[in-house]
Protein backbone atom coordinates (compact mmCIF):
# COMPACT_ATOMS: atom_id res chain seq x y z
CA UNK A 1 0.00 0.00 0.00
CA UNK A 2 1.23 3.48 -0.80
CA UNK A 3 1.21 5.63 2.33
CA UNK A 4 2.70 9.11 2.41
CA UNK A 5 3.50 10.99 5.58
CA UNK A 6 2.75 14.69 5.31
CA UNK A 7 4.68 16.17 8.20
CA UNK A 8 3.40 19.43 9.58
CA UNK A 9 6.32 19.55 11.97
CA UNK A 10 9.28 17.27 12.48
CA UNK A 11 7.96 14.03 13.97
CA UNK A 12 10.36 12.04 16.10
CA UNK A 13 9.59 8.74 17.76
CA UNK A 14 11.35 10.08 20.84
CA UNK A 15 9.01 13.06 21.13
CA UNK A 16 8.90 14.89 24.45
CA UNK A 17 6.92 13.39 27.30
CA UNK A 18 3.25 14.24 27.68
CA UNK A 19 2.33 17.55 29.24
CA UNK A 20 0.02 15.86 31.75
CA UNK A 21 1.48 15.28 35.23
CA UNK A 22 3.32 11.99 35.53
CA UNK A 23 0.75 10.55 37.96
CA UNK A 24 -2.32 11.89 36.18
CA UNK A 25 -4.89 9.67 34.53
CA UNK A 26 -6.48 10.93 31.33
CA UNK A 27 -9.39 9.82 29.19
CA UNK A 28 -9.36 10.79 25.51
CA UNK A 29 -12.79 11.09 23.88
CA UNK A 30 -13.25 11.35 20.11
CA UNK A 31 -15.92 13.92 19.22
CA UNK A 32 -16.65 13.14 15.59
CA UNK A 33 -19.08 16.03 15.08
CA UNK A 34 -16.82 18.76 16.47
CA UNK A 35 -13.53 17.46 15.04
CA UNK A 36 -11.69 17.29 18.31
CA UNK A 37 -10.56 14.99 21.09
CA UNK A 38 -11.84 15.89 24.54
CA UNK A 39 -9.42 15.26 27.41
CA UNK A 40 -10.98 14.29 30.74
CA UNK A 41 -9.19 14.13 34.10
CA UNK A 42 -10.48 10.90 35.62
CA UNK A 43 -9.72 11.95 39.20
CA UNK A 44 -11.98 15.01 39.05
CA UNK A 45 -14.18 13.79 36.15
CA UNK A 46 -13.79 17.15 34.47
CA UNK A 47 -12.88 18.26 30.95
CA UNK A 48 -9.38 19.76 31.03
CA UNK A 49 -8.59 20.26 27.33
CA UNK A 50 -9.90 19.97 23.78
CA UNK A 51 -7.44 18.94 21.08
CA UNK A 52 -8.20 19.97 17.51
CA UNK A 53 -7.74 17.14 14.99
CA UNK A 54 -8.56 16.74 11.27
CA UNK A 55 -12.20 16.40 10.22
CA UNK A 56 -14.28 13.37 11.19
CA UNK A 57 -12.18 11.48 13.75
CA UNK A 58 -13.32 7.92 14.47
CA UNK A 59 -10.76 5.58 16.05
CA UNK A 60 -8.33 6.66 18.78
CA UNK A 61 -5.26 5.22 20.52
CA UNK A 62 -2.53 6.50 22.83
CA UNK A 63 1.11 5.40 22.71
CA UNK A 64 2.29 3.34 25.67
CA UNK A 65 4.49 6.21 26.90
CA UNK A 66 1.49 8.57 26.88
CA UNK A 67 3.27 11.01 24.56
CA UNK A 68 1.28 10.63 21.34
CA UNK A 69 -2.37 10.43 20.42
CA UNK A 70 -3.42 8.78 17.14
CA UNK A 71 -6.80 9.28 15.44
CA UNK A 72 -8.28 7.75 12.29
CA UNK A 73 -10.39 9.71 9.81
CA UNK A 74 -12.33 7.36 7.48
CA UNK A 75 -13.92 9.99 5.25
CA UNK A 76 -10.63 11.66 4.31
CA UNK A 77 -8.42 8.58 4.50
CA UNK A 78 -6.13 10.22 7.06
CA UNK A 79 -4.41 8.92 10.16
CA UNK A 80 -3.31 11.82 12.38
CA UNK A 81 -0.69 11.91 15.14
CA UNK A 82 -0.91 14.52 17.92
CA UNK A 83 1.94 15.43 20.26
CA UNK A 84 0.33 15.51 23.70
CA UNK A 85 3.05 17.78 25.08
CA UNK A 86 2.03 20.58 22.71
CA UNK A 87 -1.46 19.57 21.56
CA UNK A 88 -0.34 19.98 17.95
CA UNK A 89 -0.94 17.60 15.05
CA UNK A 90 2.58 16.57 14.04
CA UNK A 91 1.86 14.03 11.30
CA UNK A 92 -0.89 13.27 8.80
CA UNK A 93 -0.57 9.86 7.16
CA UNK A 94 -2.54 9.49 3.93
CA UNK A 95 -4.06 6.12 3.10
CA UNK A 96 -5.97 4.92 0.06
CA UNK A 97 -9.10 3.75 1.87
CA UNK A 98 -11.08 4.30 5.07
CA UNK A 99 -8.92 3.78 8.16
CA UNK A 100 -10.91 2.94 11.28
CA UNK A 101 -9.37 0.84 14.05
CA UNK A 102 -5.87 1.75 15.23
CA UNK A 103 -3.21 0.36 17.57
CA UNK A 104 0.16 1.92 18.41
CA UNK A 105 2.68 -0.91 18.35
CA UNK A 106 4.99 -1.48 21.34
CA UNK A 107 7.88 0.98 21.20
CA UNK A 108 5.79 3.47 19.24
CA UNK A 109 7.60 2.97 15.93
CA UNK A 110 4.57 2.00 13.84
CA UNK A 111 0.78 1.93 13.74
CA UNK A 112 -1.58 -0.88 12.85
CA UNK A 113 -4.71 0.33 11.08
CA UNK A 114 -7.79 -1.49 9.82
CA UNK A 115 -9.04 -0.21 6.46
CA UNK A 116 -12.80 -0.61 6.28
CA UNK A 117 -13.15 0.07 2.54
CA UNK A 118 -10.20 -1.94 1.24
CA UNK A 119 -10.50 -4.88 3.69
CA UNK A 120 -6.86 -4.79 4.71
CA UNK A 121 -4.78 -4.19 7.82
CA UNK A 122 -1.84 -1.86 7.25
CA UNK A 123 1.34 -1.17 9.19
CA UNK A 124 2.29 2.51 8.94
CA UNK A 125 5.82 3.41 10.08
CA UNK A 126 6.16 6.61 12.07
CA UNK A 127 9.36 7.86 10.48
CA UNK A 128 7.83 9.85 7.64
CA UNK A 129 9.76 7.85 5.08
CA UNK A 130 9.41 4.27 3.96
CA UNK A 131 6.18 2.71 2.76
CA UNK A 132 4.54 0.32 5.19
CA UNK A 133 3.05 -3.13 4.64
CA UNK A 134 -0.48 -4.48 4.39
CA UNK A 135 -2.38 -7.77 4.38
CA UNK A 136 -5.88 -8.64 3.10
CA UNK A 137 -8.29 -9.74 5.83
CA UNK A 138 -12.05 -10.28 5.89
CA UNK A 139 -14.65 -7.82 4.67
CA UNK A 140 -15.03 -4.45 6.42
CA UNK A 141 -12.43 -4.83 9.20
CA UNK A 142 -13.26 -2.69 12.23
CA UNK A 143 -11.84 -3.26 15.70
CA UNK A 144 -8.37 -4.63 16.16
CA UNK A 145 -6.21 -5.48 19.15
CA UNK A 146 -2.62 -6.61 19.53
CA UNK A 147 -1.55 -9.57 21.65
CA UNK A 148 2.04 -8.47 22.19
CA UNK A 149 2.98 -11.51 24.30
CA UNK A 150 2.13 -13.94 21.49
CA UNK A 151 3.03 -11.65 18.62
CA UNK A 152 -0.49 -11.73 17.23
CA UNK A 153 -3.04 -9.22 15.97
CA UNK A 154 -6.79 -9.87 16.11
CA UNK A 155 -9.10 -8.13 13.62
CA UNK A 156 -12.91 -8.07 13.62
CA UNK A 157 -14.29 -8.54 10.08
CA UNK A 158 -17.78 -7.07 10.28
CA UNK A 159 -19.11 -8.33 6.95
CA UNK A 160 -17.39 -11.73 7.05
CA UNK A 161 -18.71 -12.72 10.50
CA UNK A 162 -15.29 -13.75 11.73
CA UNK A 163 -11.97 -12.50 13.03
CA UNK A 164 -8.60 -12.69 11.32
CA UNK A 165 -5.55 -13.66 13.34
CA UNK A 166 -2.28 -12.16 12.08
CA UNK A 167 1.35 -12.81 12.89
CA UNK A 168 2.55 -9.37 14.01
CA UNK A 169 6.10 -9.77 12.74
CA UNK A 170 5.20 -10.06 9.04
CA UNK A 171 1.43 -9.36 8.93
CA UNK A 172 0.77 -12.90 7.76
CA UNK A 173 -2.73 -14.37 8.29
CA UNK A 174 -2.38 -17.43 10.52
CA UNK A 175 -6.02 -18.12 11.26
CA UNK A 176 -9.69 -17.19 10.98
CA UNK A 177 -12.27 -17.76 13.73
CA UNK A 178 -16.02 -17.62 13.20
CA UNK A 179 -18.02 -15.29 15.44
CA UNK A 180 -21.59 -14.07 15.65
CA UNK A 181 -23.13 -11.74 13.08
CA UNK A 182 -21.27 -8.49 12.33
CA UNK A 183 -18.35 -8.56 14.81
CA UNK A 184 -17.12 -5.07 15.60
CA UNK A 185 -15.48 -4.30 18.94
CA UNK A 186 -12.68 -6.41 20.44
CA UNK A 187 -11.00 -6.59 23.84
CA UNK A 188 -8.24 -8.84 25.13
CA UNK A 189 -8.16 -9.94 28.77
CA UNK A 190 -5.27 -8.34 30.71
CA UNK A 191 -3.58 -11.72 31.13
CA UNK A 192 -4.01 -12.43 27.41
CA UNK A 193 -6.09 -15.55 28.02
CA UNK A 194 -9.30 -14.61 26.20
CA UNK A 195 -10.53 -12.42 23.39
CA UNK A 196 -14.01 -10.89 23.65
CA UNK A 197 -15.87 -9.97 20.44
CA UNK A 198 -19.02 -7.82 20.30
CA UNK A 199 -21.35 -8.99 17.51
CA UNK A 200 -23.63 -6.15 16.42
CA UNK A 201 -26.33 -8.04 14.56
CA UNK A 202 -26.59 -11.22 16.66
CA UNK A 203 -26.65 -9.26 19.96
CA UNK A 204 -24.04 -11.35 21.69
CA UNK A 205 -20.37 -11.62 22.62
CA UNK A 206 -18.14 -14.39 21.34
CA UNK A 207 -15.46 -15.50 23.81
CA UNK A 208 -12.33 -17.03 22.27
CA UNK A 209 -9.35 -18.74 23.89
CA UNK A 210 -6.50 -16.52 22.68
CA UNK A 211 -3.97 -19.36 22.65
CA UNK A 212 -5.91 -22.21 21.02
CA UNK A 213 -8.28 -19.93 19.07
CA UNK A 214 -11.19 -22.13 20.16
CA UNK A 215 -14.54 -20.54 21.00
CA UNK A 216 -15.26 -21.09 24.70
CA UNK A 217 -18.62 -19.36 24.94
CA UNK A 218 -21.26 -17.00 23.57
CA UNK A 219 -22.97 -14.52 25.88
CA UNK A 220 -26.29 -12.83 24.94
CA UNK A 221 -26.26 -9.07 25.61
CA UNK A 222 -28.40 -6.09 24.61
CA UNK A 223 -29.44 -4.83 21.20
CA UNK A 224 -26.67 -3.74 18.82
CA UNK A 225 -23.55 -4.35 20.96
CA UNK A 226 -20.69 -2.15 19.79
CA UNK A 227 -17.62 -1.97 22.04
CA UNK A 228 -16.04 -4.12 24.75
CA UNK A 229 -13.77 -3.43 27.73
CA UNK A 230 -12.24 -5.88 30.23
CA UNK A 231 -11.53 -4.76 33.79
CA UNK A 232 -7.87 -4.50 34.83
CA UNK A 233 -8.34 -7.44 37.22
CA UNK A 234 -9.90 -9.50 34.41
CA UNK A 235 -13.05 -10.21 36.40
CA UNK A 236 -15.65 -8.26 34.45
CA UNK A 237 -16.43 -7.46 30.82
CA UNK A 238 -18.47 -4.43 29.78
CA UNK A 239 -20.37 -4.23 26.48
CA UNK A 240 -22.20 -1.16 25.14
CA UNK A 241 -25.63 -1.77 23.60
CA UNK A 242 -26.32 0.99 21.05
CA UNK A 243 -30.05 0.42 20.65
CA UNK A 244 -30.57 -0.54 24.28
CA UNK A 245 -29.06 2.66 25.73
CA UNK A 246 -27.33 0.41 28.21
CA UNK A 247 -24.18 -1.45 29.18
CA UNK A 248 -24.09 -5.16 29.96
CA UNK A 249 -21.67 -6.38 32.63
CA UNK A 250 -20.49 -9.97 32.13
CA UNK A 251 -18.82 -12.09 34.82
CA UNK A 252 -15.65 -13.34 33.11
CA UNK A 253 -15.49 -16.48 35.26
CA UNK A 254 -19.03 -17.73 34.62
CA UNK A 255 -19.64 -16.00 31.26
CA UNK A 256 -23.03 -14.91 32.54
CA UNK A 257 -24.63 -11.49 32.22
CA UNK A 258 -24.65 -10.05 35.74
CA UNK A 259 -26.18 -6.60 35.21
CA UNK A 260 -27.65 -4.21 32.68
CA UNK A 261 -26.81 -0.58 33.46
CA UNK A 262 -28.85 2.22 31.84
CA UNK A 263 -26.71 4.99 30.31
CA UNK A 264 -27.16 7.81 27.80
CA UNK A 265 -28.46 7.69 24.26
CA UNK A 266 -26.71 5.44 21.73
CA UNK A 267 -23.65 4.33 23.74
CA UNK A 268 -20.57 3.35 21.76
CA UNK A 269 -17.07 3.44 23.26
CA UNK A 270 -16.41 2.00 26.72
CA UNK A 271 -13.25 1.78 28.82
CA UNK A 272 -12.32 0.86 32.37
CA UNK A 273 -10.33 3.38 34.38
CA UNK A 274 -10.13 0.93 37.30
CA UNK A 275 -11.83 -2.37 38.05
CA UNK A 276 -14.61 -0.45 39.80
CA UNK A 277 -14.96 2.57 37.53
CA UNK A 278 -15.61 2.88 33.80
CA UNK A 279 -16.65 5.43 31.18
CA UNK A 280 -19.10 5.19 28.29
CA UNK A 281 -19.36 7.55 25.30
CA UNK A 282 -23.03 8.33 24.53
CA UNK A 283 -23.01 9.49 20.92
CA UNK A 284 -26.52 10.95 20.57
CA UNK A 285 -26.75 12.59 24.01
CA UNK A 286 -23.25 14.12 23.83
CA UNK A 287 -22.13 12.90 27.25
CA UNK A 288 -19.91 10.45 29.06
CA UNK A 289 -21.53 8.13 31.55
CA UNK A 290 -19.42 7.45 34.64
CA UNK A 291 -20.10 3.93 35.92
CA UNK A 292 -19.78 2.77 39.52
CA UNK A 293 -19.23 -0.93 38.94
CA UNK A 294 -19.28 -1.88 42.61
CA UNK A 295 -22.94 -0.83 42.63
CA UNK A 296 -23.74 -1.53 38.95
CA UNK A 297 -25.04 1.99 38.44
CA UNK A 298 -24.43 5.16 36.50
CA UNK A 299 -22.79 7.52 38.99
CA UNK A 300 -22.90 10.64 36.81
CA UNK A 301 -22.55 12.20 33.39
CA UNK A 302 -19.98 14.55 31.90
CA UNK A 303 -21.05 16.78 28.95
CA UNK A 304 -18.32 16.57 26.31
CA UNK A 305 -19.73 17.70 22.95
CA UNK A 306 -22.11 16.70 20.19
CA UNK A 307 -20.62 13.47 18.87
CA UNK A 308 -18.55 11.44 21.38
CA UNK A 309 -17.88 7.98 20.00
CA UNK A 310 -14.63 6.21 20.91
CA UNK A 311 -12.39 6.34 23.97
CA UNK A 312 -8.79 5.72 25.01
CA UNK A 313 -7.40 5.73 28.54
CA UNK A 314 -3.86 6.55 29.64
CA UNK A 315 -2.27 7.19 32.99
CA UNK A 316 -1.04 5.48 36.09
CA UNK A 317 -1.46 1.75 36.49
CA UNK A 318 -5.09 0.77 36.79
CA UNK A 319 -5.99 -0.97 40.03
Amino acid sequence: MRSRALLLTAFLVGVAASARPADAARLYVVDQEEDNVVVVDTDSDSVVERLSVPDGPAGVAVSEDGARLVTTHPESGLVAVTDLATGETVARLETEGQPFGVVVEPGGYALLVSDWARSVVARLPLNGGEDGAEVPVGKAPAGLVQDAARGRIFVANRESNDISVLNAADLRVIGRVETGAAPFGLALAPDGSRLYVANVQSADVTVIDAESLETVGTVPVGEMPYAVSVSPDGGDVLVTNQHGNSVTRIDAATLESEATIPVGEYPEGVVHATSSKAYVANWFSGELSVLDLAADREAGRIPVGTGPRNLAFAGRGRE
